[in-house]
């Protein structure tokens, strides 16, 4: 008699490639994630201490799945009875492949050292980012009001001049919260956006005032009720010439929210700005609820995100939501910045009453 002894685990083995794909796909998604906002956190402390900035994308990930199973046997007399035994085993193996390349040349130059077009600004407004937050990030300059031109450039020596436009963006912020101000395309001309301001709403809200501010601050006749704002000079009377920021400026001149470590400054391993009086400027009130990067010796247990540098941690608190926000959105500027994306927002969005 044979007595048959199998210890061949039953494994569905169609099933591999879909529970591969439902444990490792999350992995994936959350490690590159994660690493490309620690290599955007260092490139932006990496440059408050002017050192070179450096990109490696991850490019393509592909994953190879190895299934093998081997089996044994053998014959064994157990007291006049014949006895089988089978043996087996099962492996199952998943070989990843990653590829990195580096962003340089042409590719460095179109996305990071060019001036952004209106486009970017204006998808994001579109996308529902805070107008202030846009504009202080994108725009290096409206009409004559300034935005810290200075400081898209490698940390300035002399304090900027940020204050007028700062409160223009703050009034626009108010006006956008109410519905009372749209930002469109001007017509088929990429580089010109149309401002239309609800003026017979404001009125009727008792805010006209307000309207007058941004007017007065502008420089345009009160009760405008649209301001083009053209890259380059303009001549038109409604328009105003913008000026926009790089990629690469934006990223220095959120650069100037870093808080390095006392001895760094001490050391001068960072630049130091004056004001006119010769006394040491902070840059707070400039980049305070923009972005603020915090440094300390020991690893921050609780943080968005953060990078180790020049022995000491990086770090954007969690619960910082104004650094968390502009962080993301410098994120999407970068994508924006590098795909060629076709607008069709339309010329007018809020009608005149």
């Amino acid at each position: 008699m044979l007595v048959a002894m199998a210890s061949i685990p039953a494994v569905g083995c169609f099933g591999t490639g879909a529970r591969s794909i439902r444990t490792g796909r999350g992995n994936y998604n959350v490690a590159i994630q994660q690493t490309n906002a620690q290599q955007l956190l260092l490139n932006v402390v990496r440059l408050r201490y002017m050192d070179t900035p450096a990109f490696l994308n991850v490019s393509s990930v592909s994953t190879s799945l190895t299934l093998a199973v081997d089996a044994g046997g053998g014959v064994a007399e157990l007291e006049n009875l014949g006895v089988v035994g089978i043996s087996g085993g099962l492996s199952y193996a998943e070989r990843p492949t990653i590829t990195y390349s580096p962003l340089q040349g042409q590719q460095f130059v179109s996305l990071l050292m060019s001036p952004m077009s209106l486009r970017v600004p204006l998808l994001l407004y579109h996308s529902g980012w805070r107008i202030d937050r846009v504009l202080r990030v994108c725009l290096q300059s409206i009409g004559e009001l300034r935005n810290a031109p200075s400081g898209a450039s490698p940390t300035p020596a002399l304090a900027p001049e940020y204050k007028r436009f700062a409160r223009v963006a703050e009034i626009l912020r108010d006006l956008q919260s109410r519905g009372f101000i749209e930002l469109g395309q001007a017509g088929a001309e990429e580089d010109s956006l149309v401002l239309q301001i609800d003026t017979l709403a404001l009125e009727r809200s008792g805010d006209r005032l307000l309207a007058d501010e941004l007017a007065d601050e502008l420089d345009v006749p009160r009760g405008t009720q649209r301001i083009t704002l053209a890259r380059g000079a303009t001549d038109a009377s409604d328009a105003l010439a913008v000026v926009t920021r790089s990629v690469m400026g934006t990223m220095y001149f959120l650069s100037l929210g870093v808080e390095p470590p006392l001895r760094d400054q001490q050391a001068g391993r960072v630049v130091v700005t004056h004001d006119k009086d010769g006394k040491v400027f902070d840059w707070g009130p400039v980049t305070k609820d923009l972005l603020k990067i915090r440094s300390s010796e020991d690893r921050p247990n609780d943080a968005y995100t953060g990078v180790s540098y020049r022995d000491s941690w990086f770090f954007i608190e969690d619960d910082d939501i104004h650094a968390k926000s502009t962080f993301t959105l410098l994120a999407q500027l970068m994508v924006l910045q590098a795909g060629d994306v076709e607008l069709k927002t339309p010329v007018l969005t809020l009608p005149l009453r």
